[in-house]
């Protein structure tokens, strides 16, 4: 089964609409200010004042990549954009732009829980609850799904396997999550989805392919073997990220 290439960050951002009116208060492409934020956010910021303030002290690299034709945005355009965005569509660009990305590391356990969010409720609201799927090899959160006010966790969590890439996983899922609809589910998708490994076989293949002209046959055992005369292009690794650094590098070992 053939996969497509991941898409970039920008494609997927460039999916939301921009909720802003137009005139001067789209000076700031909407692009840019979601990029930004996701970088800053990746950098460990917190908030909308460090997520400015990260992006003046990284405007130059910024720059490689981004417009920034109106400059760095300031923390009150950051909080003004976030607020009135929809976070749906936000949150299913960004499960798409790190769908691509997980393949890459797709096995070990994905454990599937129902936390409820501490301090959300206030006695005359119901708390948040959330269903998330975290994946405990890379330590990673893959999704996350608010369970509505009048349902529960089994309702949310089909919900949240529908946007995630589970072949590979082990998924664990608590008592309540133990319905025969939600294993069917699961079990459908593996049967659908491609295997990880030769998600990551593919890529790598595109990769070296366009970047350095060389084609390459990625084995399952996590052996790269050259199919042209370039004999350079010869890896070993133990790990398909040591597998991948070393193609895009262009380092080579034996």
């Amino acid at each position: 089964m053939e996969t497509p290439a991941p898409m970039p960050l920008m494609s997927c951002l460039a999916e939301i609409n921009d909720p802003r009116r137009a005139g001067y208060a789209c000076r700031h492409d909407l692009q840019d200010i979601l990029a930004i934020a996701v970088c800053a956010v990746l950098c460990d910021m917190n908030s909308f004042e460090e997520m400015a303030f990260w992006a003046e002290h990284k405007t130059a690299w910024l720059k490689r990549f981004l417009k920034l034709e109106g400059g760095v945005p300031s923390h009150d355009t950051f909080n003004r954009v976030f607020r009135i965005l929809d976070p749906r569509a936000f949150e299913e660009a960004f499960r798409r732009w790190v769908g691509g990305l997980v393949p890459a590391v797709a096995s070990g356990t994905l454990a599937v829980d129902g936390k409820t969010v501490r301090g959300s409720g206030d006695g005359a609201t119901s708390p948040i609850h959330l269903v998330s799927a975290f994946a405990t090899d890379c330590g990673l959160v893959l999704g996350q799904q608010k369970v509505n006010d009048k349902s529960n966790e089994i309702t949310a969590i089909p919900e949240l396997l529908d946007a995630l890439l589970i072949k590979g996983y082990l998924v664990t899922i608590d008592a309540m999550g133990c319905q025969s609809e939600i294993a069917a589910k699961i079990l459908e998708k593996k049967r659908m989805q491609p295997r990880p490994r030769h998600v990551l076989a593919e890529r790598i293949q595109a990769v070296s392919t366009a970047r350095y002209g060389v084609v390459v046959e990625v084995a399952l055992d996590h052996t790269l073997q050259p199919t042209s005369d370039h004999g350079d292009r010869f890896v070993h690794a133990s790990h398909p990220f040591s597998m991948l650094y070393s193609v895009l590098s262009g380092r080579s070992g034996a």
